[in-house]
Formats: structure tokens, sequence, C-alpha cells
């Protein structure tokens, strides 16, 4: 039942299922990522919604190979949400594996919406060291 809804038509109904693949996560990790990536192969509009940026920055740690693609693609995105999303995906996982300063340089160099998205990571961190 969830393949066939990863592949849905519909962009709201993939969008609800990625929350179902987080709790499926939980039990099979990998199938859930080949599936999350096979829900992605959709219009960009996917890309802005918070269920996605959560699924990705919950296995940020330990699925960068899996994911780097993904925020690579949110960067260069039409929509300003998903490059902002981009943005913070990129400054997070940045502070997760110091050899991606490419993809952090991306975003802080970035058009704006991809820079809000990093000046963002940049707060919270600062907050959280104050």
């Amino acid at each position: 039942a969830i393949a066939r809804c990863v592949v849905d038509p519909s962009l709201a109904v993939r969008a609800c299922v990625v929350s179902t693949l987080s709790a499926v996560a939980v039990h099979d990790e990998q199938w859930a990522i080949d599936q999350f990536k096979q829900l992605l192969q959709a219009d960009d509009k996917l890309l802005k919604t918070h269920y996605v940026e959560e699924f990705l920055a919950r296995g940020l740690r330990e699925h960068i190979g899996d994911y780097r693609s993904i925020i690579d693609r949110m960067l260069l995105s039409e929509i300003d949400d998903a490059r902002q999303a981009g943005g913070r995906l990129a400054c997070l996982a940045r502070l997760y594996h110091p050899e991606l300063d490419d993809l952090s340089e991306v975003a802080m160099s970035g058009e704006s919406a991809c820079r809000l998205g990093a000046t963002e990571v940049a707060k919270t961190k600062a907050l959280l060291n104050f």
C-alpha cells in the first residue's frame, strides 16, 4: 500500500506518505530511503514541504550519500521555499560532515532564499552556543 502511495500522481498524497516513511525508517531504514527517493521523482513543489525537510534532516548524519543529490536539487529549485529548505539542510549537513564545505558554500553564496536558509542554521547554532 505504501509503495502505491509513493507513486501516486497527487503531490498531497506523496507529502503525507513522507511521514509514514519516517515511521517505517525506524524498522527498515534503507527501504524507507529508497521509497523516499522514488517519491521525490515529482514536481519540485514537494521539496518545499516540511515533511520532506524533516525526513532529510533526521538522516543527514548517517545518509548524506543518499541525500546529497536531493539537497543539490533543492538548492537549484525554481521554488523559493525549496531553495530555503535546501540552504538549511546544506548547512546542517556541513555541521555533521566537515568535508561538505562545497555544499554549504553553495547555500551561503547562492541566491537570497538559499542564503536565508543558511543564516537560519547559523542563527540557531549561535543561540544554542550562547
